[in-house]
């Protein structure tokens, strides 16, 4: 599976690149740089200042 992670208007979100889908993920609070774990199984953010996920 090849992964993607982005913000939008502070929403948590990933996209299956290959199936080409999309759907958001819950999240605390408004998000800023999520990026997927190597394995695809996490996604890590900034969250409030500090890094959650």
């Amino acid at each position: 599976m090849e992964l993607a992670a982005f913000a939008l208007s502070g929403r948590l979100f990933t996209a299956e690149l290959r199936a080409g889908t999309a759907r958001e993920l819950p999240a605390r609070g408004p998000v800023i740089d999520p990026r997927p774990s190597p394995d695809g199984l996490h996604v890590e953010y900034v969250g409030r200042g500090a890094p959650c996920g």
